[in-house]
């Protein structure tokens, strides 16, 4: 019987995949969502990266620092990756006043408005973007942009490839990659 796995393929990494797999393109979203910010004046941007994080937010913040390496910025552990839980108000506070960044990527929206919650309580706001994924309502209430999901889109991609395993059973095994849009607030 056909399997076409959707999101994340648990069982195996790297070369030896035996179902085809259809995902959302988490470094390419990540790449669009930073020259987005990039194009806005952000120039220093950081990243949430919370503690135990899947792969597929590292592949996030792994897009955005390469969208700052490419106009020319620089990126690393220290200056750019906040690592630990929102509630962790101390670090993030800290961070905030000695890195000054511009904007804060988080690896979903609502983290980004937790976040938030954390910024505007502790006074650490002033004129910085938060963005996330997801295109949660809240996050759009509270104008944090996002990156949106296509999952009509990821729907139909998965569907023509369970056809195309039924009618060519012996085809390599794919993986197509879905990229979000960026969704500007």
């Amino acid at each position: 019987m056909p399997i076409v796995l959707i999101d994340y393929d648990s069982l195996c990494k790297g070369e030896n995949r035996r179902y085809d797999l259809v995902s959302f393109d988490n470094v390419s979203s990540g790449l669009a969502l930073g020259r987005s910010l990039l194009a806005r004046g952000c120039r220093n941007i950081a990243f949430l990266l919370k503690t135990g994080s899947p792969p597929s937010v590292v592949d996030r913040m792994r897009g955005v620092s390469a969208a700052v390496v490419e106009s020319g910025g620089s990126w690393s552990w220290r200056d750019n990756v906040l690592a630990c839980d929102t509630a962790d108000s101390r670090y993030i506070c800290a961070f905030v006043r000695r890195r000054r960044p511009d904007a804060i990527v988080c690896g979903n929206d609502l983290i980004a408005v937790r976040l938030r919650a954390l910024l505007v309580s502790a006074k650490c706001l002033d004129r910085m973007s938060l963005a996330g994924f997801d295109n949660q309502s809240e996050a759009e209430r509270l104008g944090i942009v996002s990156v949106s999901h296509p999952c009509d889109k990821l729907a139909h991609v998965a569907l023509r490839t369970l056809l195309s395993r039924l009618r060519n059973p012996t085809d390599t095994v794919h993986t197509v990659l879905v990229p979000g849009s960026v969704v500007v607030r």
